[in-house]
């Protein structure tokens, strides 16, 4: 379960943990994994915040990241097509969107549960078979905020990061425009609607 010191140390060591949703997903539900996550298709995982504090505390390449863009580096072996992403567009990506849970849905695919500075959900859907598309969906990540420049206050970036992102957003593109009630259903309903189709 999710303690007062563990939501602490990763609010002083990360973007902030939206404020209500995760917080009770965890401390009501705890961490949870399918027991054949990664080896059977359809399976989801949310990491438990010990494992999170763990990869934050590790030497650098010795445990995944928790940044996004670290994070598909680190399970994949390391992604030569995402290589196009320059240095400071990657800090952007791993700063703002930390990886906290996955789905498996086929050995060459997995969507990435992930939340932003603003407070908003979303999952990447990453096939590996895919990498032009997965780096325009990443850089696209970046394009999205509002540059810390702007000043605004976090209600305003919020806003303006949900007026970018209606102009790039469709059904298969989940960019950071959910609540984490809505992500966690919709990857549940998806992960039923493929096990019903076999």
């Amino acid at each position: 379960m999710l303690t007062r010191d563990q939501i602490e140390e990763l609010n002083e060591r990360l973007v902030r943990i939206p404020d209500e949703p995760l917080k009770e997903l965890y401390q009501q539900c705890g961490a949870f994994k399918h027991a054949s996550h990664c080896q059977t298709w359809n399976t989801v995982q949310l990491y438990p915040v010990s494992t999170l504090l763990t990869w934050l505390h590790a030497v650098a390449g010795t445990k995944p990241a928790v940044g996004l863009l670290g994070y598909i580096h680190d399970v994949w072996g390391g992604r030569t097509e995402l290589d196009v992403i320059d240095a400071e567009s990657a800090k952007i990506i791993n700063e703002n969107y930390i990886v906290f849970g996955e789905r498996c849905i086929s050995d060459d695919v997995y969507e990435y549960w992930y939340f932003d500075r603003n407070g908003l959900f979303g999952s990447l859907y990453f096939d590996q078979d895919q990498g032009a598309y997965n780096v325009w969906k990443l850089e696209t990540l970046v394009n999205i905020i509002p540059p810390d420049s702007m000043g605004l206050s976090p209600e305003a970036r919020r806003a303006c990061t949900l007026a970018e992102i209606a102009t790039v957003s469709s059904d298969e593109n989940s960019f950071p425009n959910k609540e984490l009630d809505a992500l966690i259903t919709q990857q549940f309903d998806d992960c039923a609607q493929r096990l019903a189709e076999g």
